[in-house]
Order: C-alpha cells, then structure tokens, then sequence
C-alpha cells in the first residue's frame, strides 16, 4: 500500500520496474528476497525474509510508513492507513540502505 506523497517503484530482478503504486492506490506484489523500492528520489534496500515469513499465513499486506519502513498490516486491508497496528516480530522492517538518486 502506497500511503503518498510519491509513486513507489518496485524493481525486478534485472533492475527493471516490477510494479508501480501511485499515492493511495494497493496493489500485489511478489518481492525479492532482498528487495529495492524507488520512494520518490531514494533507491531502498530491504530484506524481506520477514514479509516471505508472513506469506506463509495468506497474502500479506505492506505498507511504506515513516522512515521507509515496511509496517505489516492485516489481510484484507484495502486501503492506506495513517496508524499501522500493533507489529508482530520482525516488523516494521527497516530499511538496508538508502540511495538519493538526484
């Protein structure tokens, strides 16, 4: 889930754009288990063996929260949220590295 201000670009493994989420919009997506996101001018690193771990249990739902972490939300959640949920273990993720792509 993309809660804005900027589009999040989800890259595949050739570097290439997966998946694009415009501001307020919700969409699947397969991650990588260590997966680059374009959050307006920053490239950001995560590893994502936790939201992999989540997906054993049905389809997760992640959304891009303050400090470009990844907050667990859950399933059948439709729509951006300005306060995520208590976090299970391994939540929010954080981010590996930050690029500024300017």
């Amino acid at each position: 889930m993309n809660p804005g201000p900027a589009d999040i670009e989800v890259e595949n493994a050739a570097k290439q754009i997966h998946a694009e989420l415009s501001p307020g919009q919700v969409k699947e997506v397969d991650f990588l288990p260590r997966q680059w996101l374009k959050l307006g001018q920053d490239a950001i690193l995560y590893d994502t063996s936790a939201i992999k771990k989540a997906a054993a249990h049905g389809t997760p739902v992640v959304q891009v929260g303050p400090g470009a972490k990844l907050y667990l939300f859950p399933a059948g959640t439709t729509s951006p949220t300005a306060r995520p949920p208590k976090q299970p273990s391994g939540f929010p993720v954080r981010p590996l590295r930050r690029v500024d792509l300017t």
